[in-house]
């Protein structure tokens, strides 16, 4: 009678099943990423149960996951075809005792920050052209707000991150830097800078132009070429 007892018992725990622990992840993501064309939503959600006790079903409307119609074929690689938040639906079904759950998550596509290409100029011949990078964020950003501007010496892919403010022009007459802008989550495709120094061919004539500090061989000169202001001492 004890032995028929014990196995009673143990076959009542074997069939005890209680709701499944689900927990679901937010994901945020850049447009034009790997990620958008191939996206696994199974990795946003974790049943803390035996695999073999349940199944599971991923759905875009909410509707369709209560009367279980139209699920999502193939969940591992969903494409994300546009910039915007997605709510995904889940439906768990516990096999045991045919309890059913619902849960969701959302996906988040950001629209990429976009880089414009600038033209920065130069038009003293009489010294070593000097650009200020900086002066070029205006053409680069446009009317967008909240970005960072990071400059490199490879205006297609990797390089060297040069500091923006003065930098010394090393190939000539032309040479091109690349530039991208972030907005902290996305960073936009790689663009350029391109520095040259015979876009003011033939160089504006000066306005302004004073003299002063004037001896029997020597004076200072200065005028305003262009947008610089300039000073030279004959």
């Amino acid at each position: 009678m004890k032995k028929i007892y014990l196995f009673l018992l143990l076959f009542v725990f074997s069939i005890s099943y209680g709701q499944f622990d689900i927990s679901t992840i937010n994901v945020t993501m850049c447009e034009n990423t790997s990620q958008n064309w191939g996206f696994d939503l199974t990795s946003c959600v974790v049943v803390d149960a035996n695999p073999t006790d349940y199944t599971i079903g991923y759905f875009d409307v909410e509707a369709n996951a209560i009367a279980n119609i139209n699920a999502i074929l193939d969940p591992t690689s969903y494409y994300l075809s546009s910039v915007g938040t997605l709510i995904f639906y889940v439906r768990v079904l516990n096999i045991q005792t045919n309890e059913i759950q619902f849960t969701s998550f959302n996906i988040t596509v950001n629209a990429l920050p976009y880089a414009n290409p600038a033209v920065l100029t130069f038009c003293d011949p009489t010294a070593p052209p000097i650009y200020n990078l900086e002066d070029a964020n205006t053409q680069i950003i446009g009317d967008q707000q909240n970005v960072t501007v990071t400059y490199w010496t490879n205006p297609f892919s990797g390089g060297v991150l040069l500091v923006g403010g003065p930098f010394t022009q090393t190939v000539f007459p032309i040479q091109v830097i690349g530039v991208d802008i972030s907005d902290g989550i996305c960073t936009s495709p790689r663009t350029s800078i391109t520095l040259s120094t015979n876009d003011c061919n033939p160089c504006l004539p000066p306005s302004l132009l004073t003299a002063s500090n004037i001896t029997d061989t020597s004076a200072l000169l200065s005028w305003n070429q262009s947008t610089s202001a300039f000073l030279r001492f004959i």
